[in-house]
C-alpha cells in the first residue's frame, strides 16, 4: 500500500513550483513595464529639456537683435562721435571740464534715461554747484 506522504509532498513541491513560477512571472512583468514606461520618461525629460533651450535661444536672439542695432548706429558718424564722447575723447581744441561731488544719481548709463529732475531740486544742485566753484 501507498502512503500519502508522498502525495502530501508533491502537493507541497507542486505549490512551490507555482508560488515560484508565480514569483518570476510577476518579477518578468515588473521589469518589462519598467522597460517599456523608461522610453517615456526620458522622453518628458527632454520636452522639458527642449522648451528650456528654445526660451533660451528666443532670449539670445532678442539680445543679438540689440546688439546688432547698437552696431547699425555704431557705424553712423553720429555713432561713433556718441561712443567716443562717452569713453571720455575730445575733439581738437575742446577743453575737458571735470565736476565732482555729486550723486551718482546724475550718472547716467548707456541704455537709462537719466532721472527726472524737478526745477526745486535742478536749481538746488546749481547752487550746491556754484557755491562748491565759488567756495562761498
Amino acid at each position: 500500500m501507498r502512503r500519502t506522504p508522498r502525495r502530501i509532498f508533491s502537493l507541497w513541491a507542486r505549490l512551490g513550483f507555482v508560488v515560484l513560477a508565480l514569483f518570476f512571472g510577476v518579477t518578468l512583468a515588473v521589469l518589462l513595464v519598467a522597460k517599456i514606461v523608461k522610453p517615456f520618461q526620458e522622453a518628458r525629460v527632454e520636452q522639458a529639456s527642449l522648451g528650456s533651450a528654445r526660451s533660451k535661444i528666443e532670449i539670445l536672439r532678442k539680445e543679438n537683435s540689440n546688439y546688432e542695432r547698437h552696431i547699425a548706429i555704431l557705424n553712423t558718424p553720429d555713432g561713433v562721435a556718441s561712443e567716443a564722447r562717452r569713453l571720455g575723447y575730445l575733439k581738437p581744441g575742446e577743453i575737458p571740464i571735470v565736476v565732482q561731488g555729486f550723486d551718482s544719481q546724475w550718472t547716467v548709463t548707456p541704455g537709462r534715461r537719466p532721472p527726472d529732475f524737478t526745477a526745486r531740486t535742478l536749481s538746488s544742485r546749481m547752487s550746491d554747484l556754484w557755491h562748491r566753484m565759488t567756495s562761498h
